[in-house]
Formats: C-alpha cells, sequence, structure tokens
C-alpha cells in the first residue's frame, strides 16, 4: 500500500524520466529561456495598505451583532457574524457591496475594542456608585445613625 507521500514521490520521478528510461536534466540555459514573466524587483515584499475606518452601515452591523451577544450572553462568533454580513440584506436588497465586507480578524478586533470600551463604561458606573454609596453613608454617620457596611 503506498502512502500519499510516496505517490507524490513517484509521481515526480515518472516526470523526469524519458520515453526511453534515461533521466531528464534541464540546463541552466533552458530554466531561464523558459516562457514564464520574469520577476520584477522587489515582487515579494509587502505593500502597505492604505487604513480606512469602517463605514457607518458597517459599525450598525456589528454593533447590532455585538448587542445581541450582550443581551444574550454568548458572544457573537466573528466567522458567522462575517459570513451574516455576506448575506444581510434589507428590504430584499444586498445590505453591502463585496468591497464593503470584513474578515473575521477585522470583526474580532472590532468586538474586542468594544468590549474594552464599554467595560471601562461599567467600571465607570461601577465607580460612581460605590462613591455615591460611600458618600451616603457618611452623611447617614453624620446623623449619628448606628450603620454597619458589609462589603
Amino acid at each position: 500500500m503506498l502512502t500519499d507521500w510516496d505517490f507524490v514521490k513517484l509521481s515526480y520521478a515518472n516526470k523526469l524520466v524519458e520515453p526511453d528510461n534515461t533521466i531528464r536534466t534541464i540546463s541552466h540555459e533552458e530554466m531561464l529561456s523558459s516562457d514564464r514573466p520574469a520577476l520584477q524587483p522587489g515582487w515579494a515584499l509587502r505593500q502597505n495598505k492604505k487604513a480606512t475606518r469602517f463605514t457607518d452601515n458597517q459599525k450598525e452591523f456589528l454593533d447590532a451583532a455585538f448587542q445581541k451577544g450582550e443581551v444574550s450572553g454568548k458572544k457573537e462568533d466573528p466567522n458567522t457574524v462575517c459570513k451574516q454580513m455576506k448575506t444581510a440584506k434589507r428590504n430584499g436588497k444586498k445590505l453591502f457591496d463585496p468591497d464593503e465586507y470584513l474578515t473575521s480578524q477585522q470583526i474580532m478586533s472590532y468586538f474586542s475594542r468594544k468590549a474594552h470600551s464599554s467595560g471601562l463604561g461599567r467600571l465607570v458606573a461601577l465607580q460612581d456608585t460605590v462613591l455615591s454609596s460611600v458618600t451616603n453613608v457618611r452623611k447617614l454617620n453624620k446623623c449619628n445613625f448606628n450603620l454597619v457596611v458589609c462589603v
């Protein structure tokens, strides 16, 4: 029984063997004179992409998906949101053009930023609540009430 790797090696060896069972060799000149176009210098360098901001339509869609996860307690999967974005329709018309589709990585990053900012908002609200409670306790203590505060 042949493994896949054995099959690949045999297939490659068969391509190198000429009909008269001699091994074919390729000269350096033959390689250079191939019909392939010459590569331009720097062809493998990374191209800089211009950063673009999300459109309002994209933000609304992502915010709705994020809020759905916040309310249900089950976070939305970025891959699922990515697929939903490609099939989303409003009044029978596609909501996004193909050039407006976001990758799952972009969606995951957006959700991460959104969770961080909403977490900070909750933290500030909690801090305000605690401060106002402490202030209320101090006011009550000034009125000579004996209170026990459990934290």
